[in-house]
């Protein structure tokens, strides 16, 4: 056999982290399915007998063996002997396990793989843990429909392996799962990566340690309660996506970001507030919501996103962007979207780099969502993300920029570096935790509400690879 976790079960190869978990599993159904030892009462029914007063009356027993007169007492304990002492039944979990990964709602899409990086998968995939083990699983195990492989594919690069979608549309319809990079450690690790940012993760588990060590204990971040003003809900916000940004597997986090989510739907009013700031909350909500399954946050979601200004215009709450990015992954992820609101956000992301409506932020953002529904874009035109001539980044414009960079492949590699060099000389170290000042920030002010809304931005742009299960149309099994 040449695939590594089938010797891992048939020589039980204690050196592969799965092998382990699967020869422990074989174990048990062996000693599970090992028939009983003999039981002889013979002795202590005999003792029991001699024990029993000269008087007994021994006639039912006697009716019963050599009349064959019923006897219920005595039926029930011949049948649980039987039971005792017979073998179990066989135990075959084949057909169990496949319709359980078949139908997971984490991970129901088939995935394809090429037959000429099979080998890289299983090579790559085997060195990671058990939910690692499930993606590869999916690759042995997952149906296929009409005999056609799903929209969604194995890229096997040096790096490690990369999921990719042909559209989003074509994801959802699939049963994918666009925050599956974030609910999977390892499929978050092997994205990092594969995108070439090993380098950034200093800065960004600095920067988590660095938000974390902000909260107040009952999820505040900001310096003043998220309801207080704008700029408190907009650091509020952006704190709380940058912790959801680097998914589950770390229950603390989690936790923190569950926490400062909570807290600041419970003091925000929905339309109440600036677009910048409302449409990071509203991001926020929906995240909190998808990442953690909890109809309450779901429910609150989807009332910020009802409560969004319409119609939606380029001049309205489009400006900023965030707004369309909430309800984009809203009506991606399957949430109750108003039909009519996900259609006029698609078209206000349509219009994006028309000379009328030109940004870096629109620009950006335009051409990812072009890709991701399948169009045929222009490679990015973008200037390397290099901090101004006062030393200062500019994280609110890059973060869309990146999206889109990332998408597209081609340019990535000098786009990402020039990006993780400008934060890291901008980025103030300390004792373990980084932050980026909001003085070394572009368009944010010189404050504590600064320093954590230029800090969590810059953490939303070194988290791109792994925000969303990848899609682009230069991804070579996309199609």
């Amino acid at each position: 056999m040449s695939d590594p976790l089938l010797n891992a079960v048939a020589e039980g190869d204690q050196a592969c982290p799965d092998g382990r978990a699967l020869a422990n599993l074989g174990a048990l159904v062996r000693t599970g399915s090992a028939p009983p030892r003999p039981t002889d009462l013979s002795g202590p029914v005999q003792r029991r007998v001699a024990q029993l007063p000269a008087d007994s009356d021994d006639d039912p027993i006697d009716a019963h063996y050599q009349l064959g007169l019923p006897d219920a007492e005595l039926e029930a304990l011949g049948g649980l002997i039987r039971q005792a002492s017979s073998l179990p039944r066989p135990v075959d979990l084949r057909a169990r396990v496949k319709a359980g990964i078949a139908g997971s709602r984490r991970m129901s899409t088939v995935l394809a793989v090429q037959p000429r990086s099979r080998l890289r998968v299983w090579h790559a995939v085997v060195a990671a843990h058990l939910a690692a083990a499930l993606i590869l699983a999916l690759v042995t195990f997952g149906p296929e429909r009409g005999g056609r492989p799903a929209p969604v594919a194995v890229n096997a690069e040096d790096r490690g392996p990369q999921i990719a979608a042909a559209t989003w549309t074509s994801a959802r319809a699939a049963g994918a799962d666009l925050l599956l990079s974030r609910r999977l450690p390892e499929l978050r690790e092997s994205l990092r990566r594969s995108a070439g940012m090993d380098s950034a993760k200093p800065l960004v588990d600095g920067g988590l340690a660095w938000i974390r060590a902000r909260e107040d204990g009952r999820g505040r971040f900001s310096t003043s309660d998220p309801g207080a003003d704008d700029f408190a809900l907009a650091a509020q916000a952006a704190a709380v996506l940058a912790l959801l940004g680097e998914g589950l597997g770390d229950a603390g986090r989690t936790q923190a970001a569950m926490r400062g989510a909570d807290l600041m739907m419970a003091q925000w009013t929905p339309g109440t507030r600036g677009v910048a700031a409302e449409g990071l909350a509203c991001l926020a909500a929906v995240e909190s919501a998808l990442l953690s399954g909890d109809g309450r946050r779901s429910t609150a979601a989807v009332r910020a996103l009802q409560a969004i200004p319409r119609p939606v215009t380029t001049q309205g709450v489009a400006r900023g962007g965030w707004h369309l990015l909430a309800v984009r992954t809203a009506a991606a992820t399957g949430m109750a979207v108003d039909p009519a609101l996900a259609a006029e956000v698609e078209g206000v992301l349509a219009g994006f780099g028309r000379a009328d409506v030109s940004g870096p932020t629109r620009d950006g953002l335009g051409a990812w969502a072009a890709r991701t529904r399948g169009e045929q874009v222009p490679n990015p035109s973008a200037e390397p993300p290099l901090a101004d001539a006062t030393g200062r980044c500019d994280p609110l414009s890059w973060f869309f920029a990146a999206l889109d960079q990332h998408s597209a492949g081609q340019g990535w590699e000098a786009w990402r570096g020039a990006m993780v060099t400008s934060f890291a000389v901008a980025m103030v170290p300390s004792g373990g935790q980084v932050h980026l000042p909001g003085q070394h920030a572009a368009h944010l002010s010189d404050d504590s509400d600064g320093d954590l809304l230029a800090t969590s931005l810059a953490l939303l742009c070194l988290q791109v690879p792994y925000r969303y299960l990848p899609v682009g149309q230069n991804d070579p099994l996309a199609h």
